[in-house]
C-alpha cells in the first residue's frame, strides 16, 4: 500500500471514529491527562540507518471517550554516528489527534494522526529540521481508572527516501 493510500485509509478511520466519539456520552468522558514517554527512533534512507532514543512528555485533552488531542515533546537521549561523525536528535514535537476504540476490557486500541517536527544535529555544527504528517497505531492498558500504559508505533516522517518511525512506551495519568 502506498503512503498516500495509507494516509487516506487512516483519515477515513479518523473521521468514522471522531463521528462515533461525539456521542451523548462525550461530555462525561472529557478531561485532561498528562504523561511521559520513552521512544526508540529509526531513521532510514538509502544506504543509511540510524537509531536514537528520546524521553519526553505529553499533555492531552479528551473531548470524548473516543477522541483526544495531544501535544507531545521529546528530547534526544542517545546518538548514533555516520562515518565517525556523531549525529543526534535534538528534539521532536507533535500535535496529534488520538482516536480510541473503547470497549469492556482494560485494553483500548487507538490510532493517532497529526503533524510532527524533528530537529537533528551532527558534530561540526550541522543542523537540520524536518516536519511531516504523522500517523500510527497503539494500545493503552488501563492499570487503574486514572493510570494507563501504552505501546505504540508512529511514522513521524515519510518524505522521498527518508523515513523516521518511533516505537514508544507511554505512561499517562488522567486528572
Amino acid at each position: 500500500m502506498s503512503t498516500t493510500n495509507t494516509i487516506l485509509a487512516i483519515i477515513g478511520m479518523v473521521v468514522l471514529l471522531a463521528a462515533w466519539g461525539f456521542s451523548e456520552k462525550a461530555e462525561a468522558d472529557a478531561g485532561w491527562y498528562a504523561g511521559v514517554s520513552y521512544s526508540q527512533l529509526d531513521y532510514s534512507e538509502p544506504g543509511l540507518d540510524l537509531d536514537f532514543s528520546t524521553v519526553g512528555g505529553l499533555i492531552g485533552f479528551k473531548l470524548s471517550n473516543s477522541f483526544a488531542i495531544e501535544f507531545r515533546g521529546a528530547k534526544g537521549q542517545t546518538d548514533d554516528s555516520v562515518y565517525g561523525i556523531g549525529v543526534q536528535v535534538d528534539k521532536t514535537t507533535s500535535v496529534l489527534g488520538r482516536f480510541s476504540l473503547p470497549n469492556e476490557t482494560n485494553v483500548t486500541p487507538y490510532v493517532v494522526a497529526g503533524f510532527s517536527k524533528g530537529w537533528l544535529s551532527a558534530d561540526g555544527g550541522f543542523k537540520t529540521d524536518e516536519s511531516d504528517y504523522s500517523y500510527g497505531i497503539g494500545a493503552a492498558f488501563a492499570l487503574t481508572d486514572q493510570f494507563s500504559v501504552s505501546a505504540e508505533y508512529v511514522s513521524l516522517l515519510d518524505k522521498s527516501d527518508v523515513e523516521v518511525a518511533a516505537l514508544s512506551l507511554i505512561a499517562t495519568y488522567e486528572f
